[in-house]
């Protein structure tokens, strides 16, 4: 009997460690999951159900606001490529064989093409605007044969001093760039689009500026601001 005893509580305890063990590895699984490195790019949707972000470590992760989940979509994000495009559940990324995602939160891909890496681009929601920025600090406007430039008014890249566009932003009619420094005179006291090798050791585009889609021309300067700033359209337009 005693014997008999012992055996059942040995394997009891073996039943316990083992249930154990498993909580252990399925937390330690967990944690793994859960864990996040720092974001470098996000964007929400329009109608605030989703947020796609990118993280320092290449990853690109889908949240769900009203079922509170996430999905992780790829490993090889660029850092700066995350945004949704306006009115609609369609998003941006590029991955770092500099292919950019044109695609649906159901992992439908609505049109994918090469571009140069991005420091920043967005996409109206007719998909006929597609603008972003390159290392150089400048904005283009297209990709591919129909790429053209927008503003070519900045420094080298080995230069990190003022002019740098650190984000775009488009609603409505317009858009408007954010970065370092403050724009400097009127809007025709330099052409937004210098020869290539004609980069100076600051734009006169810095700070925020507000240009027009339609001609892809400075609207206005919006001095006042200093060092970095991000500038962002209201989703009204």
């Amino acid at each position: 009997m005693m014997l008999e005893g012992g055996l059942a509580r040995a394997k009891h305890r073996r039943r316990e460690l083992a249930v154990i063990i498993l909580v252990v590895i399925a937390a330690g699984a967990w944690l793994t999951l859960s864990r996040l490195e720092p974001i470098t790019s996000l964007s929400v949707s329009s109608d605030g159900r989703y947020v796609i972000s990118a993280h320092e470590d290449g990853a690109l992760v889908l949240w769900d606001i009203d079922s509170q989940q996430r999905a992780k979509l790829a490993d090889n994000a660029n850092l700066y490529s995350a945004y949704f495009i306006p009115e609609g559940d369609v998003f941006l990324w590029q991955d770092q064989d500099e292919v950019v995602h044109v695609q649906r939160v159901d992992g439908e891909v609505v049109e994918e093409f090469k571009h140069f890496p991005t420091y920043g681009h967005v996409m109206s929601a007719d998909r006929q605007h597609y603008l972003s920025s390159n290392q150089t600090w400048n904005i283009y406007h297209g990709h591919g044969d129909a790429l053209r430039p927008v503003l070519r008014d900045s420094q080298s890249p080995s230069f990190t001093g003022t002019g740098q566009v650190l984000n775009l932003s488009m609603g409505g009619d317009f858009f408007v760039s954010g970065g370092s420094g403050s724009p400097g005179g009127e809007l025709h006291d330099s052409p937004p689009v210098r020869e290539e090798d004609d980069f100076r050791f600051s734009s006169s585009y810095g700070g925020v500026t507000l240009w027009d889609i339609d001609t892809l021309e400075p609207v206005a300067k919006l001095p006042g601001n200093s060092s970095k700033t991000y500038a962002t359209v209201s989703p009204d337009g």
